[in-house]
């Protein structure tokens, strides 16, 4: 059993396992109970930005947040009123401070720590964005697109090709070999800006996105088919 249908495929490809053997199931997400948090304003005294990306990661090296950082650097060429929230704490908060202070970025990006309810910040952002070298099947993409916010990531190992399947190329930036740190940054900036710069409602979100998949109900339903046929 997996949660992802990338793991699964890795596992029938590397592992040697039988298609038949595995069977991906989703974990299930609350719709509402996350747009009531989304809701919420648990933020006390943080007054936030009038428009701004964000990114909700822990600050290690695995989730190349510096990406993140130095895409944002080009993307405000464009829109310098943008700002960037970085949501996480981690080992290298003090290194990417020092990043956004040697872009002089300063006044551009917001570091909040770790947030208990991190939805509210989501769901009034332009944008989210992943830029990790790999995941697992990354929640916080779905958890983003439910809450009407497109998002751009890294196409990683593994999820995020797999939850954007239905955007095509154009929320995804491809890393492997060929691809120096440059161009990624520099694609990552690119399909920032015009994903900000389209303006998607809600609506064209939840269309674009199919969460149907990720439904609380769907996935009850597929544990029950699963239960009567292992009977």
């Amino acid at each position: 059993m997996t949660f992802s249908q990338d793991i699964a495929r890795e596992l029938r490809d590397i592992r040697g396992f039988e298609k038949n053997t595995i069977k991906t199931i989703y974990n299930p997400f609350d719709f509402n109970e996350l747009k009531e948090k989304a809701d919420s304003n648990y933020s006390g005294s943080i007054s936030l930005p009038g428009k701004y990306i964000i990114t909700v990661s822990t600050l290690t090296s695995r989730k190349r947040v510096d990406r993140t950082i130095y895409a944002f650097k080009k993307i405000i060429k464009n829109d310098p009123e943008l700002k960037l929230i970085i949501l996480g704490d981690g080992e290298l908060r003090l290194k990417l401070d020092d990043d956004v202070k040697k872009l002089g970025m300063e006044n551009n990006v917001i570091f909040l720590g770790f947030q208990p309810n991190p939805y509210y910040y989501i769901s009034k952002a332009k944008l989210l964005m992943l830029t990790s070298d790999s995941e697992g099947l990354p929640t916080v993409l779905i958890e983003s697109l439910i809450l009407g916010v497109p998002v751009v990531s890294t196409d990683c190992p593994t999820g995020p090709a797999e939850i954007l399947c239905g955007w095509g190329e154009e929320n995804l930036v491809k890393i492997n070999s060929d691809c120096s740190d440059q161009i990624v940054i520099n694609e990552l900036a690119h399909k920032a800006s015009k994903v900000i710069s389209h303006s998607y409602t809600s609506d064209e979100v939840a269309i674009k996105s199919g969460l149907e998949r990720f439904e609380e109900n769907v996935i009850a339903k597929q544990w029950e088919e699963l239960a009567e046929n292992y009977d």
